[in-house]
């Protein structure tokens, strides 16, 4: 048997395939996390969606940290880092957020998480829903309730135009 050299063009191609595929896969597991949560709270799907796009455009590994009122986030490339920067935040006593929803600490600690288990997407946008429903329950589905997932006036209106933009699709 013969073993052709493969091109650079043909490994191109094949890794082309492989990341629209894993692409593809990713964005219908996601699809799947932000329509589970929204079931099991009952809490809009698309302000679930927003919610992400604002807080990190979508990315699993975020991480912002919240230093004396001044954030810096982090688009961390894989979960094991992920996992070790956020474990060492914890140690240090951060205040910090988390993931696709960027969920805090303290919503992290409220709900007995830990905070490397909310690097799971769907986890992290299932406890997003039931942070939003609580809101909602206390607020009334308002942009009362919606600024206050983040504790900034101004955030209900990115969260606004994100759901425009979302809706467009």
């Amino acid at each position: 048997m013969e073993i052709k050299r493969i091109s650079g063009r043909v490994w191109l191609e094949i890794t082309a395939v492989f990341l629209l595929f894993f692409t593809v896969s990713g964005a219908e597991q996601l699809e799947k996390c932000f329509k589970s949560a929204s079931e099991r709270h009952g809490v809009n799907i698309y302000l679930l969606k927003a919610i992400a796009k604002v807080e990190s455009s979508m990315y699993p590994y975020a991480v912002n940290v919240n230093l004396k009122g001044k954030n810096r986030s982090f688009f961390i490339k894989n979960r094991k880092v992920a996992s070790e920067f956020i474990t060492y935040l914890e140690k240090k006593g951060y205040n910090f957020d988390v993931g696709i929803s960027q969920i805090n600490i303290k919503n992290i600690r409220r709900f007995g998480l830990s905070p490397v288990e909310l690097l799971d997407p769907c986890k992290n946008i299932d406890l997003s829903a039931r942070i939003m429903r609580e809101l909602i329950d206390r607020h009334g589905m308002t942009w009362d309730a919606v600024w206050r997932y983040n504790g900034n006036k101004r955030y209900a209106k990115k969260v606004l135009k994100a759901l425009k933009e979302i809706r467009k699709k």
